[in-house]
């Protein structure tokens, strides 16, 4: 009977082994034949190929992307999800209302001033969800790697955005606006219109203040004069940029061809505001109604978006005396009268160029700086109409548009309710004569705003025109499928005015 049973036992031992081997065999053949179709080149290329940087992904994006593809697929479901309750999580809502509402202001009343706590905190938390909806909409424009690298760095973004606030209750914040005593220059206007050129030459003035890219996601704490351009934090922001570097090699470089992007450089501020979920690039883009109507008249949340900004603007001007501040946002235009309320004596230069060259010029760059998180060959080219060369054309002539008359209708309240805001703090620059004139336009505006002008600051200015590199790709309007008429039509304000 032992001898029976024991040679049972052998028998389904070996059939056990047959099957983990048989199970073996088939995981190994799925996954290589996974492997293997994920790498094929279809025979129709999308936007990025066509009309972007034209750089194939490593084999392993394809793999994530096409394994994430066939899930949503199969399943009905993306890979990954945006989940805004556990960004709530993450951050400290209530408390950061309540440090806002604070009156560090410099003297002046916020527009947050006459809102309840609760309201704010429920309009925060309903940008959360406005924002994981558009991003969990069907048919969303991001590509599978895309959504894992866009979760992990939202939620790096909302534990920075709550490191602010507990910083700032460790250090109470000075009661001096930042706008006080010509302290203040706001850079702003239409997206490709010379304004990264000029808060890159108007940041040579020793004198000024600006923001730079790693502070915005790497800090608190501060940064001293000694420690801006070395500190280690801009070191581990360059590693995380190679990490991105590594799913499409040589990505960064062609960015750079059309916006150079460099974490210990000047850059817009559109950083800061993003961890509140106010991120303009995206909002026409992907064409979600319900977000896109929240944005453009939760003028609240603007103000409170202008209120964040004030907040990270004193915390990184703590150690730094003496420097006036300036910092630039195309994105401002979109509020610019609650940006006016909460830095009343700021001193605005609005950028302007023709909006045919505009559009062609900013679908480039959307295209070039979001590579490895749309492109995919796993998806069907013109299953997501905003990634087809036509579609974009139209999102952005939407944005555009809206925006241009936003600027256009503020300008006009300006100049009938506040004649010396719109004389004295305003100053308007063309991308010709800036871009062939440069030393002479910044002179203009330092005498305009009554700014010191040194030889050191005009020097530094030669030298960095001289060694600065060339950027710019080709693109015209018949590239997005928009005409020279359609841009007459939809932007007769801005180019009457």
């Amino acid at each position: 009977m032992g001898g029976m049973v024991s040679s049972l036992l052998g028998l389904a031992w070996e059939n056990v082994g047959l099957l983990v081997s048989v199970i073996t065999a088939c995981t190994i053949a799925f996954w290589s034949f996974v492997l293997w179709r994920s790498q094929i080149t279809p025979k129709k290329r999308g936007i990025c190929i066509t009309y972007g940087n034209g750089l194939e992904v490593r084999w392993f994006t394809k793999l994530i992307n096409y394994v994430g593809t066939k899930y949503m697929v199969f399943f009905g479901r993306y890979i990954v999800y945006f989940n805004n309750e556990s960004w709530e999580r993450i951050l400290d809502i209530p408390g950061e209302v309540e440090l806002l509402k604070g009156d560090w202001g410099g003297g002046v009343k916020s527009d947050l001033a006459n809102l309840t706590n609760e309201f704010l905190v429920d309009q925060n938390k309903l940008m959360l969800k406005r924002f994981a909806d558009a991003m969990n909409q069907e048919n969303q424009l991001f590509c599978p790697l895309g959504r894992i690298v866009l979760n992990f760095a939202k939620k790096g973004d909302f534990r920075n955005r709550r490191g602010w606030l507990e910083y700032c209750k460790k250090h109470p914040l000075s009661k001096q606006a930042v706008d006080d005593n010509n302290g203040l220059i706001v850079i702003a206007g239409l997206h490709r219109t010379g304004s990264t050129l000029l808060q890159n030459l108007l940041a040579l003035d020793p004198k000024c203040r600006t923001i730079h890219g790693w502070e915005m996601l790497k800090c608190p704490p501060p940064p001293t004069p000694e420690t801006l351009f070395t500190d280690p934090r801009i070191a581990e922001f360059n590693r995380e940029l190679a990490i991105l570097e590594a799913f499409c090699p040589g990505s960064h470089e062609k960015l750079n061809s059309v916006h150079r992007f460099n974490p210990a450089d000047p850059e817009e501020d559109c950083l800061l505001l993003n961890q509140l979920g106010l991120t303009w690039w995206w909002l026409w883009w992907m064409n979600n109604k319900e977000w896109n109507e929240f944005m453009c008249k939760s003028y609240e949340l603007h103000s409170y978006g202008c209120r964040y900004l004030h907040m990270c603007m004193k915390v990184l001007g703590r150690h730094f005396e003496g420097q006036h501040w300036m910092t630039k946002n195309p994105n401002h235009i979109q509020y610019l009268l609650r940006l006016l309320n909460e830095f009343p004596k700021a001193n605005v230069i609005v950028t302007h160029r023709d909006p045919a060259k505009v559009v062609p010029s900013w679908s480039k760059i959307l295209i070039y700086a979001h590579h490895q998180l749309i492109h995919n060959d796993a998806m069907d080219p013109d299953a997501i109409p905003a990634l087809t060369t036509d579609g974009l054309g139209e999102c952005l002539m939407e944005h555009f548009s809206y925006a241009s008359k936003k600027l256009v209708q503020d300008r006009e309240w300006l100049e009938q309710e506040q004649p010396e805001v719109a004389r004295d703090q305003f100053f308007d620059v063309s991308f010709s004569k800036l871009t062939t004139d440069p030393v002479g336009q910044v002179k203009e505006i330092y005498s305009h705003f009554g700014y010191e002008y040194s030889d050191e600051f005009e020097a530094a200015m030669k030298a960095y025109l001289a060694e600065r590199p060339k950027t710019g790709v080709k693109y015209s309007l018949e590239g997005i499928g928009l005409t020279e008429e359609g841009i007459k039509e939809n932007f007769a304000d801005y180019i009457s005015k």
